[in-house]
């Protein structure tokens, strides 16, 4: 993620937050994953808790392309911090689920109400650390 990626999805939600961070990496995720740079015709259904949570969905629409205007983006209000992606191209139908690791959620959680050294260390490792260690992901066929 670029600096400047991370400048216009703080500019476009109103504020740099933690949730908004794991959206802009799991949209990451899922292009990489599926071999593609967004837009049409990837479909994403997100899985998500109210705010802070669902900010999440902020940074998967800044990341890939997808919007809720267009309408390649959806929500559904469960406890989660999960998306479903679904790739249809020339290569068949490719789709992908992602989810925020537990042990994740809860240290960003934690962070909450504590000073903003705290918040902002909470965010940096965010920005940095493997995928592998932010996310659960299954590849559907």
């Amino acid at each position: 993620m670029t600096p400047d990626g991370l400048e216009r999805a703080t500019s476009f939600h109103g504020h740099r937050g933690s949730f908004l961070i794991v959206g802009l990496r799991m949209g990451a995720l899922i292009l990489k994953e599926l071999g593609t740079d967004g837009q049409w015709p990837l479909k994403i259904r997100c899985f998500a808790a109210r705010p802070p949570v669902s900010c999440f969905v902020d940074g998967l629409q800044l990341s890939t392309g997808c919007t809720l205007g267009k309408g390649n983006i959806s929500t559904e209000d469960r406890d989660r911090c999960e998306a479903k992606a679904e790739l249809e191209d020339e290569n068949g139908i490719r789709s992908i689920t992602v989810e925020l690791r537990d042990e994740v959620r809860k240290r960003i959680e934690s962070s909450f109400g504590q000073c903003e050294e705290v918040k902002k260390e909470v965010e940096e490792y965010l920005l940095i650390a493997p995928d592998e260690e932010l996310f659960q992901v299954a590849r559907e066929v």
